[in-house]
């Protein structure tokens, strides 16, 4: 669009260093708030090269060490304080939510429309609270990754990454996870971290050398300014990758994050002080979770060994690919409905201009983000039914693996017996016969039978219809005893001797019923919330002990989300979750954490994908 004789003189003037805004001295680069410029080899710079000492580049070293430890500590301050206003809000939710059910039995309309009512109300004063927040700081919406990683690569964000945007992100995110919006604290956390890298630098070390002053203070501040990418970005690739670590505790996952996402300019240097950083900041997060009594949830809940043997089949390999298929599609969808989505927002955005109707739209948006979301939690949890949590519920269908929480109730004990005794259960077919192995011994509720040689045999003596040719006429109605099975060492299931004697003479004898034996399941409450569940009933056939209810949807819907991605994970009962109750949930987390993508509140993404990635799984 230019004459060529205007295209030469440009180039000579660039050529010849006489542009517009004249030559970049280094006077000049100082004054230039940019972190993407390198200082000008020019006489300024060439002389303070010249007079650099020894001890004024290992004085520099030392100065790069001091930033791992206060970034670390930087983000898991943040980290700590996300988690303590998420879980006390979280909890306040909840609690005026299951207010309304506590005690009332069967759940009518009435409760279900004031627990949605008050918990939509409680959800909007958080929600909007982040969204003025959001209002204020508009950098600090949504998760700011792709912020994040164009910044370490070269991009300007300017008034990103300052402490009001700090203090919006950090708060507004605990805010948008307490009020229950499908959004997680994650993404949030590594912009979160980056402003705690930059501030760490240009708040901290900067004014503390300016303090010292003398030659050496303003040596170093020297440093500072003419190396933006040695310790500004090094800093905020650090911070970054420490919010990662501090938000899962996980500091590989930080580190491997700024690897793989973030710095294209990593080194060997900056992945060893990434790595130390992140390890403060997970160190510091624990001991001040644990000082404060933080709970912390672990998405993986550890099994015991499993009973059956599980080995490689071809049939494992298609479930496999089956699964990440499904995920594949899922994850298609989900990114074109996104990206639409936000793409209106902009449009709208530009057409609106940032001022007026526009903040109001985003405000309704995020109103009825909220309103949809309360009412989906709620609702659906207390007009499905609810289950009985027993032992044989969660017994009757399991793939042979035990979760360890529950292992205590589901055994009474343990003890190693010989491969060669088929009255433990069928030992396999390669075992060597010798061998010993480990054989559980299953408590007295679950099969109403129990194993007891030390107090059997005073059980018969008080309860004659303990006795085991007893139980098993009372279940095939024939007395006929099983070869192996010893009178002395088993017996009816009972808990206490003392239950057992107080029970003679009793139509029903307190003893568990071998024909349809219940025993009573106590499942955390923070895991498998049964507020909206009624009373727990009482089973007549087993000393008419109550047994409680869990609501599946409730344990999706009402609890926290790391715990919900644990409960998905839970190896060994496969029925725990039905798989149409998981079909509903899936669905309308789909669709509500799509929407709520992109809103104008902090939120993040990487739990949620979890969440829908292992609830297709399951």
């Amino acid at each position: 669009s230019h004459s060529e004789k205007g295209f030469l003189t440009r180039v000579q003037q660039v050529l010849l260093g006489s542009h517009n805004g004249g030559p970049l001295l280094y006077d000049k680069f100082l004054t230039i708030d940019s972190l993407q410029l390198h200082p000008p080899f020019d006489v300024a710079e060439k002389a303070r090269l010249d007079n650099l000492t020894a001890l004024d580049a290992r004085l520099a070293k030392r100065l790069r060490w001091c930033m791992d430890p206060l970034v670390g500590l930087g983000c898991a301050l943040a980290a700590i304080m996300l988690q303590l206003v998420t879980e006390k809000c979280w909890q306040w939710r909840i609690e005026v939510i299951t207010a309304w059910f506590e005690g009332s039995g069967e759940q009518t309309a009435y409760t279900m429309f004031m627990a949605c009512a008050m918990g939509t109300l409680v959800a909007l004063a958080m929600t909007l609270v982040a969204c003025i927040g959001c209002w204020w700081q508009p950098t600090a919406a949504s998760s700011g990754i792709p912020g994040v990683i164009a910044f370490l690569n070269g991009c300007e964000w300017a008034g990103a990454l300052r402490g009001p945007v700090l203090v919006v992100k950090v708060f507004g995110t605990a805010l948008a996870c307490a009020a229950g919006l499908f959004v997680g604290p994650e993404g949030p956390m590594i912009h979160a971290g980056t402003i705690v890298g930059m501030l760490t630098v240009n708040r901290v070390i900067r004014p503390t050398l300016r303090r010292l002053g003398g030659a050496w203070g303003a040596k170093m501040d020297l440093e500072l300014a003419r190396e933006p990418l040695r310790y500004h970005f090094q800093a905020a690739a650090m911070g970054a990758g420490a919010g990662v670590a501090a938000a899962f505790c996980a500091p590989l996952a930080g580190t491997i994050f700024i690897i793989e996402e973030a710095a294209s300019y990593f080194s060997k240097r900056l992945f060893f002080h990434s790595l130390l950083t992140c390890c403060i900041a997970v160190l510091i997060t624990k001991i001040i979770s644990d000082s404060l009594g933080i709970s912390e949830i672990s998405m993986y809940n550890a099994t015991t060994s499993c009973v059956l043997e599980q080995r490689w089949r071809p049939l494992l390999l298609l479930q496999a690919t089956q699964v990440g298929v499904l995920c594949g599609i899922l994850a298609a969808f989900f990114n074109r409905l996104t990206v639409k989505l936000n793409t209106m927002r902009a449009l709208q955005a530009r057409r609106l201009g940032v001022k007026g109707r526009f903040v109001v739209y985003r405000f309704l948006e995020v109103v009825a983000l909220t309103v949809a979301t309360t009412a989906f939690s709620v609702l659906v949890p207390a007009m499905l039914p609810c289950r009985d949590a027993s032992l044989q519920t969660i017994f009757s269908d399991s793939s042979g693996c035990i979760p360890e929480e529950w292992q205590a109730q589901l055994v009474a004990g343990s003890k190693a017996v010989s491969s060669s005794r088929d009255v433990y259960g069928p030992r396999e077919s390669t075992a060597d016969k010798n061998d010993p192995r480990l054989a559980f011994i299953p408590a007295p509720g679950l099969f109403g039978v129990q194993f007891n040689p030390e107090n059997c045999s005073r059980a018969v003596q008080l309860e004659p219809r303990c006795n085991i040719t007893q139980v098993i006429s009372a279940v095939t109605g024939s007395e006929t005893p099983v070869d192996g099975i010893s009178e002395v060492n088993y017996c009816c299931g009972f808990r206490t001797l003392d239950e057992l004697a107080a029970g003679v003479g009793q139509e029903r004898g307190n003893f568990f019923s071998a024909k349809n034996p219940h025993s009573p399941l106590l499942m955390k409450e923070e895991l498998w919330p049964s507020d909206v569940c009624p009373s727990a009933r009482k089973d007549g056939d087993n000393f008419g002990i109550g047994i409680p209810q869990y609501s599946p949807t409730a344990a999706l819907l009402l609890a926290n989300p790391r715990a919900v991605v644990r409960n998905i994970l839970t190896h060994g009962p496969q029925q725990i979750l039905p798989a149409h109750e998981l079909a509903l949930y899936l669905f309308g987390y789909f669709v509500l954490a799509s929407f709520t993508s992109g809103a104008w509140v902090p939120s993040g993404l990487v739990l949620p994908m979890m969440i829908i990635g292992a609830c297709a799984g399951r």
